[in-house]
């Protein structure tokens, strides 16, 4: 586990990844990856200082705990990077829950010296019903590429892709 977080590292999410994704294909349930970048990180880090660049990135982690509450894997991928794999939905379906997920971690504010600051996220979306695969590194790849989309038409938005078309949520 991340030491930071308590959710999964990156070296825990092949351990768990694969597994849990497998378990999904035998017991014919879809799996939806979500792939979350905290935006504009090395300003939080530089303006409020490192402490409060990790109190962002727990509270990420604490609110996906808090939202998900159960199906899922949370990761922490990289420095301000998660994964999330959520089981038993549809792409139609995970959108409301992204939604929620998405709300909630941008409405939450981190106090520093009587100065609040406001978390910003981007998502990429993806969710084997639409692209079917049973291996991470296959699901991962297009949440990668939702999320740079993401990133790259102004960030704090979710983009979800299926094999119809990318949706800017």
């Amino acid at each position: 586990t991340d030491g930071l977080t308590g959710v999964y590292n990156r070296m825990g999410c092949e351990g768990i990844a694969y597994p849990f994704l497998e378990k999904c294909h035998e017991e014919g349930k879809y799996a939806c990856m979500m792939f979350a970048d905290i935006n504009k990180m090395k300003v939080i880090n530089d303006k409020y200082g490192h402490l409060q660049g990790d109190l962002a990135i727990c509270t990420v982690a604490k609110v996906i705990q808090q939202v998900l509450k159960e199906k899922w894997i949370v990761v922490r991928y990289g420095g301000d990077e998660f994964v999330i794999i959520l089981k038993g939905y549809r792409l139609e379906q995970i959108r409301e829950i992204t939604n929620t997920l998405f709300n909630e971690i941008t409405q939450s504010a981190i106090e520093v010296e009587s100065v609040q600051f406001y978390i910003s996220i981007s998502m990429g979306v993806v969710c084997n019903d639409s692209f079917p695969s049973k291996r991470f590194t296959q699901l991962f790849r297009i949440a990668d590429q939702a999320l740079y989309t993401a990133k790259n038409q102004g960030k704090n938005q979710i983009v979800t892709m299926s094999n119809q078309s990318s949706q800017f949520i």
